[in-house]
This record gives structure tokens, C-alpha cells and sequence, in this order.
């Protein structure tokens, strides 16, 4: 679930839900001083898909240059290049549901040229989850009863001081608890952070979040890897989850 409050750079959006002519894309008109309730989406229905529709109530033109989201699991688009005083400026949103049950909220920043700070629309909404086979959510064996969904962690091209946040699927085969942590190498101790230790009930599962920022200075391309150990109840598993990362070659 996905609630962290977010601090807007202009006035708060509101979003209208409008029917249109196609039912699979929702269009949402943009008004100021209200939030956007998407309601519930369904998991297993997949990725649900909006056209935002801002209109320009400024004396000026708006010219968008970029759509910024802060989650993966939104994508935004600009269908118009710009839009006149009371014109309309259009956004292709798609927000994807999957692994994220429950309540969300996200932002949608809209960067124009000429224009300081950013225009922040809003969504939220309820994800009604689905049921995952084992063998989907947690394919990787570790030992000791242990189940996760990744091998390896690349956070890919990231600049020195640059982070990045990913999240590991997690289940308990055994029937006990099972106290699970990880084992950061001493020299990289400052570069991932997660949350200390997870209990995970027998046959439970849970979602563990790992935080990378890129270390110091080295040639452009090189590629970080080293392991990260998982301790089942204190010991060493069988395998080691891998982080990898690229230096940023624009740096």
C-alpha cells in the first residue's frame, strides 16, 4: 500500500472521473482544490488507463517539455504539445495495479516551459488484490524455508548519490515463524538500507524494501555488483540475493 503524503509545488488538483466514447479509457477533466478518487481497481483486470484533460486557465500558453511521476507503477504521457488560454492540455496516464494492493496515492507532475515550479495533479484509489501462484510471486529457493521473487536487484544507470527504491516478494514455506534480515558487506553498509528485521508467520508471506544510493565516483559504465545475505532466524540461507548497478555514463 502506497499512502505517503505528497507536499504539492502549485495548488492541489481535482480530478472529475467523465465517461467517454471508448470504455476501456476513462477521461478525467482537471479542476482546482479537489482530489481524484479513482475508486477500485481489480488486480487480475491489469493496467487501468486515463486521459487527463487540463484546461489552461492562465493568461499565458502552456508549453508541457516533461511528465514526471514519482512510482513505477504510473506512466504519463503528453498528447498535446501545448495548449492557449482556455485550451485544453491532454495526458496519457496509465497506473498499473499489480502487487499493490489497497489504498493508493500518487502525483503527476507537469513541467512547462517559462513556468516555475510544477503543475501537480493528483489520483488515488482503492486496488482490490488477486491471487498469485507460489511459483509467480516467490520462484526463487533460498534455503530454510525461505522464498523470494528476485535473484538479483539491478537498479540500473544511477549517478554517485543517486537512489533508488525496489521491493522483494517474500513467503515461509515451514510451518513456525520465521525471523528474516540481510547481511550488507562492511564496505557497503551505507548504500542499501531496508527494514531490519521481518517476521513472516508460517506459511506467511510479506514484501520486503530495499534502498540503494550509488557510491563515490568511478569510470562511467564500470558495473557494482556484491551480495546481500539473507538470515533465516539468524543464520546464513543457502544462496545470496545479488545488487547490481551501473555508474551513470552521463555523469
Amino acid at each position: 500500500m502506497h499512502t505517503k503524503a505528497i507536499r504539492l509545488c502549485s495548488a492541489t488538483i481535482i480530478l472529475t472521473l467523465m465517461s467517454c466514447g471508448n470504455d476501456s479509457i476513462r477521461e478525467i477533466t482537471v479542476s482546482e482544490n479537489t482530489e481524484a478518487d479513482f475508486g477500485k481497481i481489480k488486480e487480475k483486470d491489469g493496467p487501468a488507463e486515463a486521459l487527463l484533460l487540463l484546461p489552461n486557465t492562465y493568461q499565458d500558453t502552456l508549453i508541457p517539455v516533461a511528465a514526471l511521476t514519482r512510482c513505477s507503477c504510473v506512466r504519463a504521457r503528453m498528447e498535446s504539445t501545448s495548449a492557449a488560454p482556455g485550451e485544453t492540455l491532454k495526458v496519457a496516464v496509465t497506473y498499473n495495479p499489480s502487487y499493490r494492493s489497497g489504498i493508493f496515492m500518487e502525483e503527476i507532475g507537469i513541467r512547462c516551459l517559462g513556468r516555475k515550479g510544477i503543475l501537480s495533479l493528483i489520483i488515488k484509489g482503492e486496488v482490490k488484490p488477486m491471487r498469485h501462484a507460489v511459483e509467480e510471486d516467490y520462484p526463487y529457493l533460498y534455503g530454510k524455508g525461505l522464498h523470494m521473487s528476485h535473484e538479483t536487484l539491478h537498479f540500473g544507470k544511477l549517478s554517485p548519490g543517486e537512489r533508488k527504491g525496489m521491493f522483494v516478494r517474500c513467503a515461509n514455506s515451514g510451518r513456525k515463524k520465521m525471523d528474516l534480515s540481510f547481511d550488507i558487506p562492511r564496505e557497503y553498509s551505507g548504500c542499501v538500507s531496508f527494514s531490519e528485521s521481518h517476521k513472516i508467520g508460517g506459511r506467511g508471506k510479506d514484501t520486503v524494501w530495499f534502498h540503494f544510493t550509488m557510491p563515490g565516483k568511478t569510470i562511467a559504465g564500470d558495473t557494482l555488483t556484491f551480495p546481500l545475505i539473507p538470515l533465516v532466524n539468524g543464520k546464513p540461507a543457502d544462496k545470496e540475493l545479488e545488487i547490481k548497478a551501473i555508474y551513470n555514463a552521463a555523469y
